[in-house]
């Protein structure tokens, strides 16, 4: 379980809004936050920057009822960047947020410098069922991290339980100083992470000798879990807790590989699904989730925050 100290902020809400929208719309191939919001580094008056992927660019430029759907129009002007007509709207709360309506030729891999800037300087992919922008954003990062060192995942040590906590305090003030109340004093303690180390369940992926992230997986379920809308309830499930990538290697597609050496520790070990949380004030691991296909199945709220319910069924 994950503890967090406030609500989603304003732009916590508009983001989720659109996600909902464009996941209810078939008109939309693929959604993506890009900007400061999707690599953590928004300030209170950035604006909120959408990439949208569609095959009716022409129609949700003629017919701009659907900004009305987040809030209250106050004005709105259109400019043309290369191959993206982009729609700036500023409502009436002073929320600020440009949409970026383009077909899928934008995803085109190799991309052109344009697009390899947009997905380099941050992309949290919110819709994608047919990995249009999975597959760019893996093409652009291969081609940018070309001389990664090979990444290697497995247990961690006892003595490496300090550098566990030093990857997840830096992980913890960045996420605060970018507004998002995501774990803190209270959880996850080291307590906590001892216990995942003595048991054999916290995994850590190595780039050389850095501890890069970590993942827990076990088969304890939180009692929020319970009554949620599992698909999967006559299988075994594993269940993920406490994924952290340190902020030195964030963006780089580390939480990505510890998602997929879970389901593949899930298949090999017999497992039938993944089940997991997450805040719903995080953009990143929501668009990491969403990408990896794991559905929605539920929600419960702990200090007045919400807490989403993940599940993958293998």
């Amino acid at each position: 379980m994950i503890i967090f100290i406030i609500n989603m902020n304003k732009a916590e809400k508009y983001i989720e809004k659109v996600r909902q929208w464009a996941c209810t719309e078939d008109r939309i191939s693929a959604l993506a936050l890009v900007g400061s919001h999707a690599r953590q580094q928004a300030k209170p008056d950035s604006d909120i920057d959408f990439v949208i992927i569609s095959d009716d660019v022409a129609l949700l430029e003629k017919d701009v009822s659907w900004l009305n759907r987040f809030g209250t129009v106050q004005r709105q002007a259109k400019e043309k960047w290369g191959s993206v007509t982009a729609i700036r709207v500023f409502y009436a709360d002073g929320q600020e947020i440009e949409f970026g309506l383009a077909t899928k030729c934008w995803a085109d891999i190799p991309a052109d410098a344009g697009t390899k800037r947009v997905v380099r300087d941050g992309m949290v992919i919110l819709k994608d069922p047919n990995q249009i922008l999975e597959k760019l954003k893996a093409a652009v990062v291969k081609e940018h991290h070309k001389k990664l060192p090979d990444i290697k995942i497995n247990p961690v040590a006892p003595a490496e339980i300090d550098s566990v906590m030093a990857l997840v305090k830096g992980a913890i003030e960045k996420m605060h100083r970018n507004g998002i109340a995501q774990w803190g004093e209270y959880y996850p303690t080291r307590e906590i992470f001892l216990a995942d180390i003595a048991a054999g369940s916290l995994y850590a992926a190595r780039i050389d000798r850095d501890i890069a992230g970590i993942i827990g997986l076990d088969e304890n379920q939180f009692s929020e879990w319970k009554g949620q809308d599992w698909a999967d309830n006559k299988g075994k499930p594993l269940a993920v807790h406490r994924l952290c990538v340190s902020i030195a290697y964030q963006g780089q597609g580390i939480g990505n590989k510890l998602m997929c050496f879970a389901e593949d520790y899930a298949r090999a070990n017999g497992y039938t699904s993944i089940r997991l949380d997450a805040f719903s004030g995080n953009p990143i691991s929501l668009g990491l989730y969403d990408s990896l296909g794991y559905r929605r199945c539920g929600v419960f709220s702990v200090h007045h925050s919400d807490i989403y319910c993940f599940e993958k069924l293998l």
